[in-house]
């Protein structure tokens, strides 16, 4: 469940890269207002960084799952990626 926030404030997303085994190598915390932001800012950390997948979590709720192309041959059938 996702924790209720004070009225007025923006949700708060970490943008987790991840290594070749889903080990967090690094954390961005960022502060959007809509989901859309946190997908977009997860994809650009994916291109900009020397990782495979990055992860988009408002939260326990998990936003999205990007990763480079090499990568997706490597994803578990049926996880496109899109979540939410």
């Amino acid at each position: 469940m996702t924790p209720r926030r004070k009225r007025g404030t923006m949700p708060e997303y970490h943008c987790r890269a991840l290594d070749s085994d889903d080990n967090v190598l690094a954390v961005e915390v960022v502060q959007y207002g809509h989901d859309e932001f946190a997908r977009l800012r997860a994809a650009i950390i994916l291109a900009n960084c020397d990782v495979n997948v990055v992860e988009a979590w408002e939260g326990e709720r998990l936003v999205c799952r990007v990763w480079k192309p090499a990568a997706a041959a490597a994803a578990p059938i049926g996880d496109n990626g899109a979540s939410g």
